[in-house]
């Protein structure tokens, strides 16, 4: 019988043979992660997988192998991989595209306590359904739920972000995946389609304002995350006045 290892935690995901650290990171900080329950989960590049787990070991080292299925640039995809624990505490292992590429890879272990990027975006806590302002090391995406959306979807989703794209500097391929998150993709387009038309009345009642801090403003504001003293701010106020009419 294979012996159990334990590997479990968030690794960061620093090296891969067959692609450069920029495309690993281009959607979120690459990362491979083992739950306690077998499962995992790991994303890089444009490619998010889910993973079935076996603990084991290869030449006395503490080892993992598994298979996973996910979605690669929109597409599904599956495939399988294995780790094993280096004396270091890093993993060293390689992944495999079922029927395509594969790629060695090193991942480190993330401390408890998320280091911090310095760089920070607005994300819905998921348990409150609110924004607010983190770091974006400190992010941990949601579960794609949906492996594609209908074409006239898609669209919507398109001409939206060509309003957003130079604010958010997200792809559209990024901006399609996180829809693809939500439990209602249909919804969330809908209030992105009213942030963008409130947009647009801000823009041409307030043309000095900075799109950014129209953008932002408007999505704290339509998930109730405005702080107090966000709300007291003359600026935010007149925003939100135009946008909404009140």
């Amino acid at each position: 019988m294979a012996k159990k290892s334990g590997i479990t935690g968030n690794f960061r995901i620093t090296h891969m043979d067959e692609w450069d650290q920029d495309f690993v990171d281009i959607e979120v900080p690459g990362f491979i992660r083992f739950d306690a329950d077998d499962t995992g989960e790991f994303h890089f590049g444009c490619v998010h997988g889910e993973m079935t787990v076996e603990q084991t070991d290869r030449n006395g080292k503490p080892a993992v192998e598994w298979t996973w299925e996910g979605n690669d640039e929109m597409d599904e995809a599956s495939g399988r991989g294995w780790a094993v624990l280096q004396e270091d505490g890093s993993l060293k292992g390689k992944l495999f595209f079922h029927s395509g590429d594969s790629s060695g890879f090193t991942a480190l272990p993330k401390s408890k306590g998320a280091t911090k990027s310095g760089r920070t975006v607005l994300a819905k806590d998921v348990k409150t359904g609110k924004v607010r302002k983190v770091d974006i090391e400190t992010i941990k995406e949601g579960k794609i739920r949906h492996g594609g959306l209908p074409a006239g979807l898609l669209r919507r989703i398109r001409g939206v972000h060509e309003h957003v794209r130079d604010i958010l500097g997200r792809t559209l391929e990024q901006f399609e995946i996180g829809f693809m998150r939500d439990m209602d993709p249909e919804k969330e387009v809908v209030i992105w389609e009213r942030l963008v038309a409130a947009m647009a009345r801000v823009e041409q009642a307030l043309p000095e304002v900075d799109k950014n801090v129209v953008l932002r403003t408007l999505l704290a504001y339509s998930m109730g995350a405005l702080a107090p003293a966000e709300k007291a701010n003359p600026l935010v106020k007149k925003i939100i006045k135009v946008a909404t009419g009140k």
